[in-house]
């Protein structure tokens, strides 16, 4: 992208007299173009599918280790344990938000109220990166070999 915008701009100054009928029309149309401009990057964002769960591979090495004859309920009960805790953060965080939105209304102090939810956020983020280290890249965080962690 950087180079894209260096090639343009030494395009610019090169063509300037034959790029500023282009710029022109830019210029008439640039509520248009950013709205496809948005829509466009907006859709191709959404249509990907979502990886970003925060302790994924955690939740994937805890339904793997815990087998027996009751995998199919341990299985339920371990993702809703995660899903529990991810909802949690994620309401926490939400009001959290709103919460440093009304004081920059209200022009207070909002930095202060920001900190906390920032902090809890960079640790949720620091201790997912350090739990997936730990897990290693084995596929669906299975312990490779025979585990003794396989007889709980």
């Amino acid at each position: 992208m950087l180079l894209n915008l260096i090639i343009f701009g030494f395009a610019k100054v090169i063509y300037s007299d034959k790029l500023n009928s282009l710029f022109n029309f830019i210029n008439k149309f640039r509520k248009i173009i950013c709205i496809i401009l948005g829509t466009s990057c907006t859709i191709d964002t959404l249509s990907i599918p979502v990886r970003a769960q925060f302790f994924g591979k955690a939740e994937d090495f805890f339904k793997n280790v815990f087998t027996g004859e009751d995998t199919a309920n341990m299985d339920v009960t371990i993702a809703l344990v995660f899903n529990i805790f991810r909802a949690l953060v994620i309401l926490y965080l939400a009001v959290a938000l709103i919460g440093v939105v009304e004081k920059m209304r209200r022009d207070e102090d909002w930095q202060t109220a920001a900190r906390a939810p920032l902090i809890i956020l960079v640790v949720l983020t620091l201790g997912d990166s350090l739990s997936a280290m730990i897990i290693g890249n084995t596929p669906g965080g299975k312990p490779e070999g025979d585990s003794p962690l396989k007889t709980l």
